[in-house]
């Protein structure tokens, strides 16, 4: 468990993809949405790849705001 100190997110999320390739990471049942942890990486990779072309740096910080919807 120390040895977790010193990970990031994306190392986790990497390591755990290769070891659990096919199994679900992310569930959206009232949008269908299943993603398995190798989907999920990749689809953090390409936002990772956009912030980049956008020039956002590491170290930078970025703010996500999000509208929920509690209608239906």
């Amino acid at each position: 468990m120390v040895e977790m100190i010193h990970d990031t997110l994306g190392h986790l999320l990497e390591n755990t993809a290769k070891k659990q390739p096919e199994r679900e990471a992310l569930v959206y049942r009232d949008r269908g949405l299943r993603l398995s942890y190798a989907q999920f990486e990749e689809l953090c990779r390409q936002t990772a790849r956009g912030f980049m072309q956008l020039g956002i740096e590491k170290g930078d910080h970025v703010a996500i705001w999000q509208r929920i919807n509690r209608s239906g």
